[in-house]
Parts: C-alpha cells; sequence; structure tokens
C-alpha cells in the first residue's frame, strides 16, 4: 500500500473515534493530493471533521456540504406529496439507504454526497407508485442535458430492468427553477439483485416493509426502515457491490465510503441486534450481512463490530476471499483487499479474472445501464 493511501485510511479510522481532538496530517504528506484521493472515494466531507486541513481546503469543503444539504431539501420538498399520495392510497414503501444513511449515521447530512433517491416499494405497487409518480412530474427516463428535458424510457430497456434487476428503470424530474436542474429518484421493489431472483418468493418485500418507522427531516415527513431492517439493506447492498461483476468494473466498487456507510450507521445507532441475527437468519440473507461487516471491520480495523453477530459455517469457504453473484460466477480473489479498494483502473484489473461470458454479461449489463446513468455523477 503507497504512504498516502495508508495516512488516508488512518484519516478514515479516526473519523469517528477522535471526536475530541483533530488528529494532525504528517508534515510530508501533500494536503491537496490526499484530499483528491479521499474524494475519489467520497470521504472527503467526513475527514473534515476529524483532520486538521488547511483552511482553503476547510472553506471549500463546507461549500460542497452545505451545497449537499440544500439539494437534499430540495429533493425531500419535490417528493413530499409523493409520500403522503403513497399514505393515502395505502402503499407502503421505506425511503431507504443514501439520504437515510445521511442522516442517521453522517454528523452533518452534506457529509455524503448523492447521486439519487431510493424508494423500496413491494412489486404489486409498483403501477400505483408509477402513477403517483408521474402525477408529480417524475418520468422514467434520462435527462437530456442539452435540450432540459427528460427523454422517455424505451420499451427494451425497461423490460431489462424488470427481467434482470430489482428495480424499474429510473425516475428523473426536471427542475428548472433550482440550480440541480434535475433530480434522480431510483424505485425497487426488492433488496435483492437480479441474480438471486430464486429467492424473491421466499422473502416477502410487503412484510420487509411493516418494518418502519416515520421520520421528519426540515418538515417533511417519510417512512424509513427501523434501524435493524436499514442495517440489513445497507449490508446487502454493499454484498451487492462487491460481488456484482458489473459493479466490480466500476469505480463504485470497493468505495470507502460504502465501508464508512455501514460503520457510521453501527456506531451511531442503537441496533438490536439479536433482532438483526434471527431476522436474517430466517430471510436466509446472514452470509451476506456477516461478509459486508467482516470487510467493514477490516477497513476500519475495529473487530468490535463482528462480536455483535456470530460467524456463518460457509463464511470462509464460499464467501470471505471469493466473489460472484451466482455459483457459476463465482471466483477467487488474487489481488489483496487493498489493491481492490485503490485499484484505478477496475475494469482492468477485472480481465485477470472474466471469461468470454462474464465480459459478455458485463457488456450488455452496461449497454442499458450506460442508458439510465448518462450524466449522473456530473448532473448534479
Amino acid at each position: 500500500m503507497e504512504v498516502l493511501q495508508n495516512i488516508l485510511l488512518e484519516c478514515l479510522r479516526c473519523s469517528y473515534d477522535n471526536v475530541n481532538e483533530k488528529c494532525s496530517i504528517p508534515e510530508e504528506c501533500d494536503c491537496d493530493k490526499l484530499v483528491s484521493l479521499a474524494k475519489q472515494h467520497d470521504i472527503d466531507l467526513v475527514l473534515e471533521h476529524s483532520v486538521k486541513f488547511p483552511k482553503y481546503i476547510r472553506r471549500s469543503l463546507n461549500l460542497q456540504r452545505e451545497s449537499n444539504s440544500n439539494n437534499y431539501m430540495i429533493m425531500l420538498k419535490e417528493l413530499a406529496p409523493v409520500f403522503e399520495n403513497f399514505d393515502k392510497h395505502g402503499i407502503k414503501y421505506a425511503l431507504c439507504k443514501g439520504i437515510n444513511t445521511a442522516i442517521c449515521a453522517y454528523k452533518h447530512i452534506g457529509d455524503r454526497r448523492f447521486y439519487d433517491i431510493d424508494i423500496l416499494v413491494d412489486a404489486i405497487d409498483l403501477e400505483s407508485a408509477t402513477k403517483i409518480l408521474n402525477k408529480f412530474a417524475f418520468v422514467q427516463g434520462r435527462y437530456d442535458r442539452k435540450n432540459n428535458k427528460v427523454v422517455d424510457v424505451e420499451r427494451h430497456t425497461s423490460l431489462f430492468f424488470l427481467a434482470y434487476t430489482h428495480q424499474v428503470a429510473r425516475f428523473v424530474k426536471v427542475l428548472p427553477q433550482t440550480r440541480m436542474k434535475y433530480m434522480l429518484v431510483d424505485v425497487n421493489h426488492h433488496v435483492l439483485w437480479g441474480e438471486a431472483k430464486e429467492k424473491y418468493e421466499s422473502f416477502n418485500i410487503k412484510e420487509f416493509l411493516t418494518n418502519t418507522e416515520e421520520i421528519e427531516y426540515n418538515g417533511v415527513k417519510f417512512k424509513v426502515l427501523k434501524k435493524e431492517f436499514a442495517l440489513m439493506h445497507m449490508s446487502l447492498h454493499l454484498y451487492n457491490d462487491m460481488n456484482s461483476l458489473t459493479m466490480l468494473c466500476d469505480r463504485k466498487s470497493y468505495f470507502l465510503r460504502g465501508f464508512l456507510d455501514l460503520y457510521l450507521f453501527i456506531k451511531n445507532n442503537k441496533i438490536a441486534w439479536s433482532l438483526l441475527e434471527k431476522e436474517s437468519k430466517r430471510l436466509q440473507i446472514k452470509s451476506y450481512i456477516y461478509y459486508a461487516l467482516y470487510y467493514t471491520a477490516l477497513v476500519m480495523d475495529d473487530d468490535s463490530i463482528l462480536s455483535n453477530i456470530s460467524e456463518t459455517d460457509d463464511f470462509a469457504s464460499i464467501y470471505r476471499d471469493f466473489f460472484g453473484l451466482t455459483d457459476t460466477e463465482r471466483k477467487t480473489w488474487k489481488h489483496s483487499l487493498w489493491e481492490r479498494i485503490f485499484c484505478e483502473d477496475k475494469e482492468a484489473m477485472m480481465q485477470d479474472y472474466f471469461d468470454e461470458a462474464d465480459t459478455k454479461k458485463v457488456n450488455y449489463n452496461y449497454y442499458f445501464l450506460d442508458l439510465e446513468v448518462n450524466d449522473e455523477r456530473t448532473g448534479i
């Protein structure tokens, strides 16, 4: 591991423990390079609370934090009537992942950058939820920056998402009166991925969505998963990012922010671990949960979080040093954890593992996903 990477990890680990006194950066460290590396992993704003950065860096990060916070408020305001109509029509839902994590885990909501809003609904309510979103100008498609409009989703793209993923084609709303220009909403109908569809029937999402609670942020009320179920969902999301062949080619795979999300959520919330273990066993997802916690403990250098949950019998033989969402895809890692995290070209790294079928699958997925994520990281 390079010196700069090691310093970044040390700074990351003090982002929770060193709450009273900011840690110093070694004199020989280039602060601009450190912040640049931290930004690649979306953790620069968090580090500012616990690391002694120069004033010009603090000023820049504070401006970004406030911008993020303002954008969250805009998005929640736009979704407020959607939530009200979901409740009115008896649609069970949960606002999950990104924004819930930002509110419940981070010191400041603006510490966590965002790219979209995620909503979980039961598949049986997709049609009704879509009608309500359409009513408030959320349209499935992609944002056309040049013409400042939404280009409707093509039928084959909609079918791809329904057939091969756990979500529908994303919704976009143009916001002409704001600096954001537009916002994105992902509607998920399951917490497992498309490769696990054989488990969909035994995993009742409608029942899962009974484990919600209402919270209020800046005057907007909405439902989120209760802490234990939110932690399960976050863990599943991290597991998917670390095992999906498509995601492993993307810079977001082995993203330090993913581990930090999970770690801060655990540290800043009271989790009923016995309930989490019981429910994860019943839902047959405990191996995935333990996997996410195991790697989070390694990254954060804190084994204490593993004391809350017992190791699964199949962890060492099937999960620990392997990747892949299906048995036929599963392969053994040749790169270390740190090589995976700090690799600058993850697509090239994965060519050491992929066979012809793997490459074909990834290219097929990117064909459709590129239509969806066009300008995603630069649009907001």
